[in-house]
């Protein structure tokens, strides 16, 4: 019995970060530096068996520069379908810090529409 809860929460975790369409999300996630030297990508659910990495192009990453290595949230857009966990942003509208809340056990994360948008 509870493997069968911990399968159906995990199933409903896992579909709710999971951006499926185009559009503008409200993003969750940190700026970290990339494995290539100079770089820098934009990592969702970081740590996780669901880890995305969006790669920051650099006017992108002059914009979201003051946070990196900071929890923060995003809205930015989103024009093609993600693939293994790879994508990019076609535009970064604003960039919001993050305070994590001691109270809660659990901390906002992932992806969240605000508007669907057709894919390119």
């Amino acid at each position: 019995m509870k493997g069968i809860l911990v399968f159906l929460f995990c199933l409903n975790a896992y579909a709710a970060t999971q951006p499926s369409d185009c559009g503008s999300y409200d993003i969750y996630g940190r700026m970290e530096k990339s494995k290539t030297p100079g770089e820098f990508q934009y990592v969702v659910n970081g740590g996780t068996v669901s880890q995305y990495k969006f790669k920051l192009p650099p006017v992108q990453e002059m914009k979201l520069a003051p946070y990196l290595e900071q929890s923060s949230r995003i809205r930015a857009t989103i024009s093609k379908i993600i693939t293994d966990f790879n994508g990019e942003f076609s535009k970064i509208e604003k960039v919001e810090d993050v305070v994590p809340d001691p109270a809660k056990l659990t901390k906002q994360h992932g992806f969240f529409l605000v508007k669907k948008e057709k894919c390119k």
